[in-house]
């Protein structure tokens, strides 16, 4: 996350989907106040495609539906608006279908890079854990090969997929090969 936009002017979160609507690059929201997000290395774009490339094909013909960077979730806590956009994340709920932004996905992937991984593990893990329709939170390191899965019927602990594991995101039944997932990664 970037650095806030908005000073000390408190947007509500209609006003923030206007300017977003017209911005041409994107802000994160988090009660009031906009960030400007950061670009994306090169990993990261390698690994959010083939993710998604996955995720798509993965749930053709299902309810759920695959979304990749562009789609805003929208959360509440403590009566605070928050919007992220989350790297991937699968909705599974007919009915949430507003056009800007989704608030009951069923798995969030977080692609982690050095600016962002302390908020990716902390706060949008403790806020993702809010959000009762979310069944796993998956976080994937870009440097190392390296996945995190946090299930929610398991409180939330972190069980770790490396070369030549099969990740498996069991609320969605997929299962895909490590080495798919970093398919065209060079590391370091």
């Amino acid at each position: 996350m970037g650095v806030a936009l908005s000073g000390s002017d408190i947007l509500s979160f209609e006003e923030y989907l206007a300017i977003e609507q017209e911005s041409e690059i994107k802000h994160e929201f988090i009660d009031g106040l906009i960030y400007a997000m950061a670009g994306a290395s090169r990993n990261h774009n390698v690994i959010s495609g083939n993710l998604f490339a996955a995720l798509h094909s993965h749930v053709r013909g299902t309810t759920c539906t695959a979304f990749s960077a562009d789609m805003l979730l929208k959360l509440n806590i403590n009566d605070a608006d928050i919007a992220y956009y989350p790297d991937l994340m699968v909705v599974c709920d007919p009915e949430d279908n507003n056009d800007q932004y989704t608030k009951h996905p069923t798995v969030i992937i977080e692609i982690l890079s050095k600016s962002t991984q302390r908020v990716d593990l902390r706060e949008k893990f403790l806020a993702y854990q809010t959000i009762e329709s979310v069944q796993e939170y998956v976080v994937v390191k870009q440097d190392v090969m390296d996945i995190i899965v946090h299930q929610r019927n398991n409180n939330w602990q972190a069980e770790h997929f490396g070369q030549g594991d099969k990740l498996v995101v069991p609320s969605i039944k997929l299962e895909i090969a490590v080495d798919e997932v970093y398919e065209r990664i060079v590391f370091e």
